[in-house]
Formats: C-alpha cells, structure tokens, sequence
C-alpha cells in the first residue's frame, strides 16, 4: 500500500512538472535529492573518463526539473567550485569531496549551461528538453532508416555485379570470336564499338 501511495506521489509530481503545476517544497526538495545522486553519478563517470549517454540524460532532465530557486543555489555553487573558493559546506550539499581538475572543469561547464538556463521558468526548461529528446530520437531513427536503404542499396547492387558476372562467364567463349572479327558482321561492329 506505502509502495503505491509513493508510485502515485511521484507520478503526481511529474505530471505537474511536465503541466507547469507548482510543486511543494518537499517535492522541490525531493527532486533536488535526486539531481544530487545523479550530479555524483555524472563526476564519477567524468573522473572515470567515460561517458554513458543515458546518465547524462537522466542528469540533465533532472537539471530542467530544478525549482528557480535551486537552479540560483546550484549556480552559485558551481560558480564557487570553479573560482575555487567553496567551502565544506557547498560541497557537502553537492555530495562533492576535494574537488580535482575533472570536477573543476565540470563546474566551469555548469556555470555557462546554468546561466543560461537560469532565465527560463521550470517549464520552458522541460518542454525544451523533451523537444531536443525527441528530436534526437527522430533523427536516430532517420539515421537507422538511411543504413537500411543503404543496406538494400548494397544488397542490389551485389546481386546485380553476380548476374553481371555470371553473364560475362558464361559467354566468355564468345569474347575471343568477336574481338578476331568472326561471327555475326553486326555482332562484331557492335563488339568493337563497346569499351566493355
């Protein structure tokens, strides 16, 4: 019963962040945690020097779903992060040990992307997201379209160079006739006219 309750709190909170609806402050709260567990994931994977294009998704959809307010908070703190200036408690609250070169370029990126996301309210962010996401997912899906149109393309192309071949073999006997001038005269001239 706590399980469904739970299910149908979340899919509450976001059907009000795809609608625009204002969420409480636990629920801001709540999918700040959230952003939090996949900030650290995102450093890991970066410190790692790997990169998995569903976390990074997941990272940013999480970013775009940030109350204003803690967008202003996480912008500040990434500012501080790259200035090198932030204290054990901005880095407590980003789940952020002793930031290294990795995490400091990182902040750097985040500032401009904050910045930038900064001015738009909560749902402009989402709805841009979920439009860049289907567009990608479109393109991906153009792109598989085009490689099997090649592929029959190819398979064509291959079938036509075997018959083309199988041809050419079975009246190979013929080529040395033509070429000496015997045979048929307009079979001959014809032969003689062609490069091939």
């Amino acid at each position: 019963m706590r399980k469904q309750l739970e299910a149908l709190r979340n899919e509450n909170m976001e059907l009000k962040l795809k609608t625009g609806g204002e969420l409480s402050a636990d629920e801001d709260e709540k999918t700040l945690q959230k952003f939090l567990v996949k900030l650290r994931e995102v450093l890991q994977m970066r410190a790692e020097g790997r990169f998995d294009q569903d976390l990074f998704d997941e990272y940013n959809l999480g970013l775009v779903q940030l109350s204003d307010e803690h967008m202003r908070e996480l912008y500040s703190s990434f500012m501080l992060i790259y200035v090198e200036e932030a204290d054990d408690a901005v880095l407590e609250r980003l789940g952020i040990d002793e930031p290294d070169e990795t995490c400091i370029g990182f902040a750097e990126m985040m500032t401009i992307k904050l910045g930038e996301l900064m001015d738009q309210p909560r749902t402009v962010r989402i709805q841009a997201f979920e439009a860049q996401k289907r567009r990608k997912e479109e393109q991906a899906k153009e792109r598989l379209k085009a490689q099997e149109r090649e592929r029959e393309t190819m398979a064509k192309w291959a079938a036509q160079t075997a018959i083309n071949e199988r041809v050419s073999a079975a009246l190979a006997w013929l080529w040395p006739t033509l070429q000496a001038g015997d045979g048929d005269i307009s079979e001959v001239r014809r032969f003689k006219r062609k490069a091939e």
